[in-house]
């Protein structure tokens, strides 16, 4: 497992590697199900406060304050929860930093131009009375634009959107620049630039960690997880 701490706001996020094998659902209502998924969960926060989602892709953002699973691609609390969410070249967002505010957000490319951040946390946020200037956002890792490559439809969704500016032309094929989008999105919602932290990981080239881009999907979508807690 890698583990990044953020000592002054006691906090901590810890990503499963391939070696703790892969976190998917795999067509089950409970991520408990899954061996890999009970023991990781288990050896790094227990069962009991943990909350966790079956993400599709959307834009649905829900404030909680109970452990269990959600139907919905980002999770929000004031309890001191521990939140999870899955991924394997999307990108994880822990939102972090205002008294014991947390969250996550699975960002897809289809989940942002749905308006995940722009949209649907900005009006979490107002309904939570957070202030976005006290809030610091981690990237966990992804897949970078050298190897995020579109084309036909998916590319024509991008090129139409307000992210096209985010696409790269390298020897006649389109890239897009997930990190990018991601951070000019929090940006232009209020987020301070000094606030926002990116592993640096490219999910793609780092073999610690599942790509579908990768790996493909043969037998399902293989999932990494990054959990975000508080430590005392």
């Amino acid at each position: 497992m890698i583990k990044t701490k953020f000592t002054k706001e006691k906090i901590e996020i810890i990503s499963s590697e391939t070696l703790d094998g892969s976190m998917s659902l795999g067509g089950q209502d409970d991520l408990f199900v899954n061996p890999n998924a009970q023991k990781f969960i288990s050896d790094v926060v227990g069962r009991e406060n943990f909350a966790y989602m079956r993400q599709s892709h959307s834009n649905n953002v829900k404030i909680i304050d109970e452990a269990g699973i959600y139907d919905c691609d980002g999770l929000m609390s004031s309890e001191r929860l521990c939140l999870g969410v899955r991924s394997a070249d999307c990108v994880p967002v822990m939102l972090f930093g205002q008294d014991d505010i947390k969250g996550v957000i699975h960002v897809s490319r289809a989940s942002l131009l749905k308006g995940i951040i722009g949209q649907s946390l900005v009006k979490v946020l107002e309904e939570m009375d957070v202030n976005k200037n006290n809030l610091k956002v981690y990237l966990g890792p992804h897949i970078r634009q050298k190897n995020y490559k579109l084309s036909g439809a998916h590319l024509a969704k991008i090129e139409e959107s307000r992210f096209g500016n985010f696409l790269q032309l390298i020897k006649g094929e389109s890239y897009f620049d997930m990190t990018g989008s991601v951070i000019a999105e929090l940006m232009s919602v209020g987020f301070k630039p000094e606030n926002i932290y990116d592993s640096k990981i490219d999910t793609f080239e780092n073999k610690k960690f599942f790509s579908f881009r990768r790996d493909g999907g043969d037998g399902g979508v293989k999932t990494f997880l990054t959990i975000i807690k508080d430590v005392n």
